[in-house]
């Protein structure tokens, strides 16, 4: 993909990037470009410490809140997404998370690899595959871990697959995988101007490749201004800003290099409230 046409035909989006790098602010403003296009958008986080609570400063459920029109923003773990499968297979809500709660399923979950992860992917994929409980979003918008954790939790139903051969859980793993695969399905990588952020930002995209045959969408985020030529240098300030270009310049032809495309965010410290902020962060997309 070379340009940003094409995006907005896809319905997941798993956004990911290393701590620190403006991973969630992104996938937000993600969610709000859609909204704005009138599709209706889900926005999920997994972190139990959440950051939109402080952004949009509202309590949030599994099932999500409206935040702004076309928009609602939900929180999954791995335990609900777990418990409400389980509800939805018996058809009697409540049942799994009471099932789970039990003092030795609950050990044996932690200990089990990836069950959580995969429990995230089914629920994520579960309008494509046509299982599991109904969601009418028309985008979902994944606020994932951190790059390697989200590698991990990609690859749970692939190695799933192969280690279960046969029944219900290597077919839903198999499904998994499918839609991780398939023309649905986007993953964003953030990344700051930095050429050693941007490099490793790199190794993911090939693993990617390698592993799903996905090419990702790069956002380099916290850009700041550029110059269209060699400023007085009379401040430091100026010296600063100056050397953030020359950086970002750097990190533009690594990309362009590899074949990439990309997206800039700007650094916005200007923002009137919360929707002000994620239009400045997303006003160069186009999507």
């Amino acid at each position: 993909m070379k340009t940003t046409e094409g995006i907005t035909d896809k319905n997941l989006f798993l956004v990911t990037g290393k701590g620190g790098v403006g991973k969630s602010t992104i996938a937000a403003a993600l969610a709000y470009q859609l909204a704005l296009k009138s599709f209706n958008t889900k926005l999920v986080e997994l972190d139990l410490d959440s950051y939109y609570s402080k952004l949009f400063k509202k309590d949030v459920t599994t099932d999500g809140i409206e935040i702004y029109e076309h928009l609602k923003w939900a929180r999954w773990t791995g335990m609900d997404c777990l418990s409400e499968y389980v509800d939805h297979l018996v058809k009697l809500k409540g049942l799994g998370k009471l099932f789970f709660d039990n003092p030795v399923m609950s050990k044996l979950l932690n200990i089990a690899p990836g069950l959580f992860e995969l429990a995230i992917l089914g629920k994520l994929t579960a309008g494509p595959r046509n299982h599991g409980p109904k969601d009418d979003s028309d985008k979902i918008v994944l606020d994932s871990y951190a790059t390697g954790h989200s590698l991990s939790m990609l690859m749970a139903p692939k190695v799933m697959a192969d280690s279960v051969k046969i029944g219900p859980m290597h077919d839903q793993s198999k499904g998994i995988v499918e839609v991780v695969e398939s023309d649905q399905f986007q993953v964003f990588i953030v990344s700051t101007p930095e050429v050693m952020a941007i490099e490793e930002s790199l190794e993911l995209s090939q693993k990617l490749t390698e592993n799903f045959n996905i090419t990702p969408v790069f956002v380099i985020n916290r850009c700041y201004k550029s110059f269209e030529e060699l400023p007085r240098m009379e401040s430091q300030w100026d010296q600063f800003l100056y050397a953030k270009s020359a950086e970002l310049e750097k990190v533009e032809k690594l990309l362009e290099n590899e074949g990439h495309f990309y997206l800039k965010s700007e650094f916005v410290l200007d923002a009137e409230d919360t929707f002000g902020l994620l239009a400045k962060v997303s006003a160069s997309w186009n999507l």
